[in-house]
């Protein structure tokens, strides 16, 4: 998906129901979640408000890392996200930087958020869904494997 694509997305998602949700970014979104907010922002300014939702950008998440490269994140605000109504934007562009963001997509469903979604623009590993030899491996499968493992009761 583009980026103005799910710049469109996002904001038509939002379009017809009321309360707050946050939207929480990996770093290496925050130019896509600017864009995003400032879309969500215009829109409720021209048009009625009466259907929009209050899209809040929540930078709570720190991504550090340790001396030997692994990563070190924290959550701010965790109570504060109970009953909320979260939105994750993730960039799976490396495998680096998918451990650090799968790590924070199993920690958020715990936190009693009202419900919980991932934008994922680019699934890079999806070019590789099929095997055409035996032995290959479709590391497609093995990504959304994990994603379906989100669904489980924690």
């Amino acid at each position: 998906m583009a980026k103005q694509e799910t710049v469109d997305y996002f904001h038509d998602v939002m379009q017809h129901t009321k309360n707050e949700v946050w939207l929480v970014s990996h770093s290496s979104m925050d130019h896509l979640a600017e864009k995003i907010i400032e879309r969500c922002h215009l829109a409720r300014t021209n048009e009625s408000q009466h259907f929009r939702r209050n899209v809040i950008w929540k930078r709570i998440v720190r991504w550090d890392h340790f001396a030997d490269g692994f990563p070190n994140i924290f959550i701010d605000d965790v109570k504060e996200m109970a009953g909320k109504d979260v939105m994750f934007l993730a960039s799976f562009h490396s495998p680096a930087v998918i451990f650090e963001q799968m790590s924070v997509l199993f920690a958020i469903p715990r936190y009693l958020a009202r419900s919980f979604h991932i934008i994922l623009p680019y699934f890079a590993t999806g070019t590789m869904e099929r095997i055409d030899k035996e032995g290959q491996v479709a590391t497609a499968k093995v990504e959304i494997d994990r994603f379906l493992v989100l669904k489980q009761p924690f």
